[in-house]
């Protein structure tokens, strides 16, 4: 009985061993078929990258010693080469090269960011017309002031925030601070330390464009409301401390 539980073991010992060495196997063979395939895929593209720059060198000399000759137009082929059986293109080699593994080797130049005005010149009629629209209502209020930046145009009233403007593939976008009074005023009151969300949404639609329009009459209307209240408190603690002083002086006179 223990010999058969001792050869049951061993055998099970060696079949996890075998499983164990084939995984192991298969990882490995893997992996090292992974590896030359990116090396086939960066031999391709340097070698294309070298073909492209001799050709770019040696266009000069030819338009010097041909300078008569009108150079015949040629279609354009598009390179490929072969990538495990597969037809590829040199732009698919790239694309396929893991950028991770090949930091500080291969550069590829971003397409620089566009600013703000950039973006706006490039709007199509009714989005620019919407835009106009509602900037020029935004300067019709009075006190406000509009800041132009790379990323957005923005209306400030007494310093805060009526309305920001920003682009986004190609579609106008208003940003809103709407905050109500009486949250303000518990907001002043107890000190506290809050930042209000913006509120977001698209011009689509041409009645987009009048609740902008009423989102800004709301937005400054609060800001009003909200200065006078600041207003009220001050008058109130100088009134305060007026009748604060007048006890004291009272109280030094009876004594």
């Amino acid at each position: 009985m223990d010999i058969a539980i001792i050869i049951f073991m061993i055998l099970v010992v060696a079949l996890c061993a075998f499983t164990i060495y084939v995984v192991i196997r298969d990882f490995l063979r893997e992996r090292r078929n992974t590896e030359i395939d990116e090396e086939e895929i960066s031999e391709i593209v340097e070698s294309k990258l070298e073909e492209l720059e001799a050709n770019r060198e040696s266009q000069p000399v030819v338009a010097e010693q041909q300078p008569q000759e009108k150079p015949q137009e040629q279609p354009q082929e598009q390179h490929q080469e072969e990538y495990n059986g597969k037809r590829i293109t040199v732009e698919e080699a790239v694309v396929a090269i893991p950028l991770e593994e090949y930091e500080g080797q291969i550069r590829f130049s971003a397409d620089p960011k566009l600013s703000h005005k950039q973006k706006y010149n490039l709007l199509d009629s009714v989005q620019k017309a919407w835009y106009d629209d509602i900037v020029a209502y935004a300067n019709q209020i009075d006190d406000i002031k509009s800041t132009l930046t790379n990323s957005h145009e923005e209306f400030k009233l007494y310093s805060k925030r009526v309305i920001c403007l920003r682009i986004k593939k190609g579609t106008v976008i208003c940003d809103f601070v709407i905050a109500n009074t009486t949250f303000s005023r518990f907001i002043s009151e107890n000190k506290l330390s809050v930042k209000h969300a913006p509120t977001s949404f698209k011009l689509f639609e041409e009645s987009d464009v009048g609740a902008a329009k009423e989102c800004i009459d709301i937005a400054v209307r609060t800001i009003r409301e909200e200065k006078e209240e600041a207003k009220r408190i001050q008058r109130e603690k100088r009134r305060l401390a007026r009748q604060a002083a007048q006890a004291a002086a009272t109280t030094t006179d009876e004594d």
